[in-house]
């Protein structure tokens, strides 16, 4: 079965536009902590710095991004669950329930590292050994490259990861909902569809990371336009707005990959092994 591109992305902005309501029920409380407490980890860890406490900028910094990975995680699954599973009204408080599930899931994201990292990286320096090597002098002599090197790496890891991700991305919502989740399965599920993923994915990802783009822009140059300084109450608002642009971006991933997997289950594609 080929995965139709558009009617996927059209779909997934769809359902979270229908599902408004439950977005914000799950959204906010996780919105409304996480903003809180990058407000004041922003605050303390720039008050850190300034008194030249690195290390405790560093932990008012990692103290945030664990606490906002688990609130990914968590709220990934329940808007997994929402999509495969509407008979099983989701809450907030079910949501942030960090239990085996959600321990599942959180080592379905290590697997994937643990391939995109280390292939990305292989092809991230072939792609800029070649791409960026000398062909012929330039005008003052000295030979010209097609683009850095640095940049080349960087685009191809980009694209790779985003790739491999596609193939591997059946692991989420079959971990949401307590099925098979393993490398080999989504690997096999995605045959044939990693392309439509592949743009599915980036497809979905470029409205919304325009707009944030754009907000966050124009809230970056109203701060500097003022003279309020790096307090409290601007910290919360600049967090307010720009994890609830995240927590947008994501309901609407989320949505792709559970629509994907349900049409690909629907349509008998599986992921399990052939037996012999």
């Amino acid at each position: 079965m080929k995965l139709p591109i558009l009617p996927i992305v059209r779909e997934a902005y769809g359902y979270v536009w229908a599902e408004r309501r439950l977005f914000w029920a799950l959204a906010i409380p996780a919105v409304i902590v996480l903003a809180l407490v990058s407000a004041v980890s922003g605050v303390f860890g720039q008050a850190a710095l300034t008194s030249g406490l690195k290390t405790g900028a560093l932990m008012w910094a990692l103290a945030y991004a664990t606490l906002q990975f688990g609130a990914v995680v968590m709220y990934s699954v329940a808007w997994h669950r929402a999509y495969l599973l509407p008979s099983d009204p989701m809450t907030p408080r079910a949501a942030y329930r960090w239990g085996q599930r959600q321990v599942r899931f959180l080592f379905a994201y290590f697997k994937l590292l643990g391939v995109t990292i280390p292939f990305g990286i292989v092809v991230g320096i072939l792609f800029s050994t070649f791409f960026a090597a000398p062909h012929g002098p330039s005008a003052g002599g000295a030979p010209s490259h097609i683009g850095g090197g640095a940049t080349w790496f960087a685009w191809s890891m980009a694209i790779v990861g985003i790739w491999i991700y596609a193939r591997l991305s059946m692991m989420f919502p079959a971990a949401a909902l307590d099925a098979p989740s393993t490398i080999a399965m989504s690997w096999r599920m995605t045959k044939g569809n990693g392309f439509a993923l592949f743009w599915i994915i980036v497809l979905v990802a470029v409205p919304i990371t325009g707009i944030s783009f754009l907000i966050t822009e124009a809230i970056i140059g109203l701060y500097r336009a003022t003279t309020v300084g790096n307090t409290l109450t601007v910290n919360l608002l600049i967090s307010l707005i720009t994890i609830f642009m995240t927590f947008i971006g994501l309901a609407v991933g989320v949505s792709a990959v559970s629509i994907s997997y349900k049409r690909l289950i629907d349509a008998g594609v599986t992921g399990e092994a052939p037996r012999a």
